[in-house]
């Protein structure tokens, strides 16, 4: 027989057997993602809904080529969507809705087309800790620029887009390292980069109204390809730095911003009719930010 069916006594003990549920998956929520004070777990979660980034970059390349120096300066814009699809631990579909891209060198001002790029979704695996794994229509994704600059694809921009995260929970002030290992085809060459970066959590803050932690980051590495180029046999080697500083959410599990300025020197040796080296330097100021 049930004594409390119906009496004060037992609305009052499923009242509190009910809070005690409650209060118990409100905990369970919240070390989801940690505590400041004890440490923070930073996750990447799968989107509620479909993101939106703005991702722009300037770059500026001076090379020597003989014994003639020149300088190319370009800005990128583009508008990316990601749409959250089955899978785990966090897969996406991506599409690029809008690209452009302004090039002015010695030859003149250029502004290629790059339609091709637009309008065609791919796949991306992402890891709880931002390693990203792309499927394989994204390597049929590319448009081919000629002389200023062979083909370019979405791969390059999209196997490195996700900033690392930490594999056990940090607090502010506390450190981590990681290494990536990225391979991109441009411009006629396949390049591999292998850059290590610690990052630091700095602090907590708000951006666009989601709570966030700020992390900075500081990377160094090392960058080798070859490849062929209107008949010319090319190899490259050179080093990396870059510092870098963005936002993670990490209730929801998103990047909010990222900004991060790079240099690379390398040099490119060229096999053909007549050998020669060029040195080159490039400097890179990037940007990206989840719209509204």
């Amino acid at each position: 027989m049930n004594h409390f069916k119906g009496s004060v006594r037992g609305t009052g003990f499923r009242s509190l057997a009910f809070l005690s549920l409650l209060l118990a998956g409100c905990a369970g929520q919240k070390t989801f993602w940690g505590d400041p004070s004890s440490g923070l777990i930073l996750r990447y979660r799968t989107p509620e809904n479909a993101l939106r980034y703005d991702v722009s970059a300037k770059m500026r390349q001076n090379m020597t080529f003989g014994e003639q120096p020149f300088q190319v300066d370009s800005d990128s814009r583009s508008v990316v969507s990601m749409k959250p699809a089955d899978g785990s631990p966090v897969s996406l579909q991506i599409t690029v809705d809008s690209t452009a891209m302004k090039t002015a060198s010695p030859m003149g001002d250029m502004s290629p087309d790059l339609s091709g790029l637009t309008g065609k979704p791919f796949g991306m695996t992402l890891s709880e800790r931002g390693k990203e794994t792309l499927a394989p229509e994204a390597a049929s994704i590319q448009v081919d620029l000629g002389q200023m600059g062979g083909k370019r694809g979405v791969q390059a921009d999209f196997t490195d887009f996700f900033e690392n995260l930490p594999a056990d929970p940090v607090r502010v002030g506390e450190s981590w390292n990681s290494i990536d290992t990225v391979t991109v085809e441009q411009g006629g060459m396949n390049i591999v980069m292998v850059i290590e970066s610690r990052s630091t959590l700095t602090g907590l803050e708000k951006v666009r109204g989601l709570e966030c932690a700020r992390i900075a980051v500081e990377s160094k590495g090392k960058m080798s390809g070859s490849g062929e180029q209107m008949g010319a046999s090319l190899a490259m080697t050179g080093d990396i730095q870059s510092k870098g500083n963005w936002a993670f959410a990490y209730k929801k599990g998103l990047m909010t911003e990222s900004s991060a300025e790079t240099t690379t020197e390398s040099t490119i040796e060229i096999s053909g009719p007549e050998d020669m080296t060029m040195p080159m330097k490039m400097s890179v100021t990037s940007l990206k930010i989840l719209k509204d």
